[in-house]
């Protein structure tokens, strides 16, 4: 590695330490420098990766508590999520979980929990179950039957706890999710939904395919009940609760929709750059003007700011 190369990763790293104090406020400077060489957002996605690899290697096993009213994001900017993977009795159980194409009934008692954009909310089952929403989701739930949930929109992170006599289950659109005690994230997406694990065991629709996940792994199911199956990072798995959005390949529309939902804005991709693969780190710490300043020279993008809309556009 040539010395200018150096110094550039350097420059990275002190940024990032920069950033994780509570008073950091440099946001017009650390965008400056991303936008002053192409390979200064690079080295910056390198280290931000490493950082979150690092980060999840010191990790306390022990949970955080998190309060159950909706926080906003700008409120939760350095907060640590409470589910840790490092866990070793959970990864040790054997766990599995298994994804169905059953509907279920309406049940009784049931209410609902949501989020707007940009906030987020835990839900504590009790007996060492909880579910972390992140922003513009939408849960039922039920108080006859606690262990039945129904994601009706976005994303959320369940933690549940070992029941053998009691399975937790998730009914999200068609497909019926049943745990017996994991850790792993469901999105609802408009083109289906996307599990991603981060202990235990997947089983894909167990009476067809039977497409087995482990922890490090993920898949997005269609409509249809086709199953693609890709690696993930464990500690990526419910990462936005640390405001980190990591990606490997997704298109920008992806990570548009992802943004919108963090963010409380709403944020597209324009058609000649939605389908753009896009592979890096992107941190949400210092509100929306401090993200949007970043934001092109990360994504490779121009953004256009009108009112409450955010439109990602090809470079001129």
């Amino acid at each position: 590695m040539s010395p200018a190369e150096n110094s550039i990763d350097d420059a990275a790293v002190a940024w990032l330490i920069r950033q994780r104090a509570p008073d950091f406020d440099a946001w017009e400077a650390f965008a400056a420098w991303l936008e002053a060489d192409g390979a200064h957002a690079d080295a910056y996605h390198r280290a931000a990766a490493a950082d979150r690899d690092l980060d999840e290697l010191l990790a306390s096993p022990a949970a955080a508590s998190q309060p159950t009213a909706p926080t906003p994001l700008s409120a939760a900017r350095r907060s640590r999520p409470w589910p840790r993977w490092v866990g070793g009795g959970a990864i040790a159980a054997a766990l599995a979980l298994a994804v169905g194409l059953e509907l279920r009934g309406p049940t009784p008692q049931p209410y609902a929990v949501a989020t707007a954009a940009g906030e987020r909310r835990t839900v504590d089952l009790g007996q060492g179950t909880r579910i972390a929403l992140n922003g513009a989701t939408r849960l039922t739930l039920n108080r006859e039957e606690p262990r039945r949930v129904r994601l009706e929109s976005g994303q959320a992170l369940f933690v549940v706890a070992h029941d053998a006599s009691h399975p937790f289950e998730v009914t999200v659109g068609n497909a019926r999710v049943v745990d017996v005690g994991t850790t792993f994230e469901i999105t609802r997406i408009a083109d289906g939904l996307d599990v991603a694990v981060a202990e235990g065991e997947v089983v894909v629709d167990p009476t067809g395919a039977a497409t087995r996940l482990t922890a490090g792994q993920a898949m997005h199911r269609d409509p249809s009940g086709q199953a693609v199956r890709r690696a993930t990072e464990i500690g990526a798995v419910g990462e936005w609760q640390r405001n980190r959005l990591s990606y490997d390949g997704a298109p920008l529309s992806a990570v548009a929709a992802d943004l919108s939902r963090n963010l409380g804005v709403e944020v597209v991709a324009d058609p000649v750059v939605a389908g753009r693969p896009f592979r890096g780190v992107l941190i949400l710490d210092g509100g929306q003007d401090a993200v949007a300043s970043r934001l092109p020279a990360l994504l490779g993008v121009s953004l256009r700011r009108t009112n409450n809309r955010w439109r990602l556009v090809g470079r001129p």
